[in-house]
C-alpha cells in the first residue's frame, strides 16, 4: 500500500532559519497522529537561504517529553541540501525510512531535521506560520546538544505520512489514556 497523508500544516507565510547558528541546528515540529501505522516519511517546506552549501539534513523521530522532543525513536534518511531547488523556490524536502517505526494514533511525536553544522550565511529556511495554528504540537529548535527551546508563536509547514498496511502481522497497538 502507498504512503497515506496523516497530518499536515501548510498555512505558513513566513520562515524560520535553521542552521544559521549553533543555537538552531535542529528543527522539530510536534505532531499528533490521527492514524496508527508505520511513520514512513515526513517533509518540511524548505529553501536555501544562500548559495548551495555542501552539507546535509538528517531526519529524526522523537517521543514527546512535555511538549518538547524526548527519546530518539528513529533516524531517517540523510540527504544533501544541494538537492534543494535554490534560494528563490520553496519545495517539500522529504525524509524517509524503509523500516519505519510503528506509531500510535492520538499520540504526540516530534518530526525533526538537523543540519550538518553551523554555516553562517549558508543555512536553510523552513516555511512557518506567523502564529501557532497547528493544534497537534509545538515547534522547537535545538542546539548541538540538543537542548530544546519552544517557539510558541510559530509552526513549521510539514506533511507526515504513514503506511497502515505495514503493521507487523498479528500486531496491535494499545493506547492508554
Amino acid at each position: 500500500m502507498a504512503d497515506t497523508l496523516d497530518q499536515s500544516e501548510e498555512t505558513g507565510l513566513g520562515y524560520q532559519s535553521v542552521g544559521s547558528s549553533t543555537a538552531d541546528v535542529y528543527a522539530a515540529q510536534g505532531v499528533t497522529l490521527a492514524q496508527s501505522g508505520r511513520l514512513t516519511k515526513f517533509g518540511f517546506q524548505l529553501k536555501l537561504a544562500a548559495a548551495d552549501p555542501s552539507w546535509t539534513l538528517t531526519g529524526y523521530l522523537f517521543a514527546d517529553d512535555s511538549g518538547k522532543p524526548g527519546t530518539l525513536l528513529a533516524t531517517y534518511s540523510t540527504v544533501a541540501t544541494s538537492t534543494l531547488s535554490g534560494s528563490d523556490s520553496w519545495a517539500y524536502f522529504s525524509l524517509a525510512l524503509a523500516a519505519a517505526p510503528v506509531v500510535a494514533a492520538s499520540t504526540v511525536y516530534h518530526i525533526a531535521f538537523k543540519t550538518s553544522g553551523n554555516h553562517g550565511t549558508n543555512y536553510v529556511q523552513a516555511k512557518a506560520t506567523g502564529s501557532s495554528t497547528y493544534a497537534g504540537g509545538v515547534y522547537n529548535i535545538g542546539d548541538t546538544t540538543p537542548a530544546w527551546t519552544s517557539v510558541a508563536a510559530s509552526d513549521l509547514n510539514f506533511k507526515q505520512y504513514y503506511d497502515p498496511s505495514a503493521l507487523p502481522q498479528g500486531a496491535f497497538l494499545l493506547h492508554f489514556v
